[in-house]
């Protein structure tokens, strides 16, 4: 496979990035006034796949609900890096990126399904929901940078 190597003077943070061809690459304020923007390029990208309406529906759930996680949990300054790769007939990888503090939700406890929701303690619900949503999420920090990758296969 390709690689391309990008980097912005301005995201010192996000330091060299490798890109494989066929990636797309935004930045966005990590702000939730950019959230419609953001679920805007998502959708754009899910529309090219041959993914059915439902699952686009699901992926798009699930990265809105990222978003919001790291734009609320993150606490950066920095911008929020939304990466895609599309492999055409097998699956659609978006990947978030921000220079947060270290934090691996795969490894925050998930809230119990089985508890009736008013009964639950804060957290974990987002992680439950995201899971439900995609057939992967992966987690990855390199340098100063947290990486969640959420997966959805193409069938």
């Amino acid at each position: 496979s390709i690689l391309y190597m990008i980097a912005s003077p301005k995201e010192s943070w996000m330091g060299w990035l490798l890109l494989e061809a066929g990636m797309t690459n935004k930045a966005f304020s990590a702000e939730l006034s950019e959230l419609p923007a953001m679920l805007t390029w998502v959708r754009s990208h899910l529309d090219q796949t041959s993914l059915p309406k439902p699952e686009k529906m699901r992926l798009e759930i699930a990265m809105e609900e990222a978003i919001i996680n790291v734009i609320h949990h993150a606490k950066t300054e920095e911008k929020l890096h939304l990466t895609v790769r599309h492999m055409p007939g097998r699956q659609i990888e978006f990947d978030l990126i921000d220079s947060g503090a270290p934090f691996n939700p795969l490894t925050h406890p998930q809230a119990e399904e089985d508890i009736p929701l008013e009964e639950q303690t804060p957290g974990g619900k987002g992680l439950v929901l995201m899971r439900k949503c995609t057939d992967a999420l992966l987690y990855r920090r390199e340098g100063e940078c947290n990486i969640l990758t959420l997966v959805k296969k193409i069938e």
